[in-house]
């Protein structure tokens, strides 16, 4: 049932489908030895974890409406889904994968005397020195979004930003202090993109 149901996602071609139920029942194993080496380290009670499944489900149950309340959508044509490409180059022809270090930390700890301190700092490093030096407390990390996963907006700003600029986004009860390591061209094909564009 689960194999048939990934054939049935990807919408795989009649000719195509023995090899694909190879390719799907392999990756469905795997997946399901590394749920269950997750579950044996109770990864699935982390607090983001459940949160992540509790949005997942919620997304599901939600879609699971919409369709009932508005039926099966016609599935768009191959013209339909090239103009939505060639519209969109940021999203695919000309897709840029930003690489970025970030300082997370308390929105409560971004006082005026941090928000002094990353004006007065030419990087992330020194940031983080004045943090050490004055205990407020911080997480490095590095992360990588791509022109496709952000609002346009912001994407904008960011191509606009030189290597290295600090740059704040606030999330609730914490805040990230990120700057831009690299910006890479990351293309998608038109083939590699359908699936995603006859979704959306």
């Amino acid at each position: 049932l689960q194999l048939n149901e990934e054939l049935m996602r990807a919408n795989v071609p009649a000719a195509r489908q023995e090899a694909a139920r190879k390719q799907m029942l392999e990756a469905l194993i795997d997946r399901q030895l590394l749920e269950s080496e997750a579950t044996k380290e109770k990864m699935d009670r982390d607090p983001k974890v459940m949160q992540a499944i509790e949005r997942a489900k919620s997304t599901i149950v939600a879609q699971a409406y919409l369709q009932k309340r508005v039926g099966t959508i016609a599935r768009p044509t191959a013209t339909e889904v090239e103009e939505y490409f060639n519209k969109n180059p940021q999203l695919f022809a000309n897709r840029k994968v930003f690489d970025m270090r970030q300082l997370v930390l308390a929105s409560s700890d971004v006082t005026d005397n941090v928000k002094a301190a990353i004006d007065a700092s030419k990087s992330l490093d020194e940031v983080a020195t004045w943090l050490d030096e004055h205990k407020v407390k911080y997480g490095r990390g590095q992360l990588a979004r791509s022109t496709q996963e952000l609002p346009p907006e912001l994407s904008g700003k960011l191509l606009a930003m030189s290597k290295g600029q600090l740059f704040i986004i606030r999330e609730g009860d914490r805040s990230m202090l990120l700057s831009i390591n690299d910006v890479k061209d990351a293309p998608v094909t038109l083939a590699q993109a359908t699936p995603q564009i006859e979704q959306f």
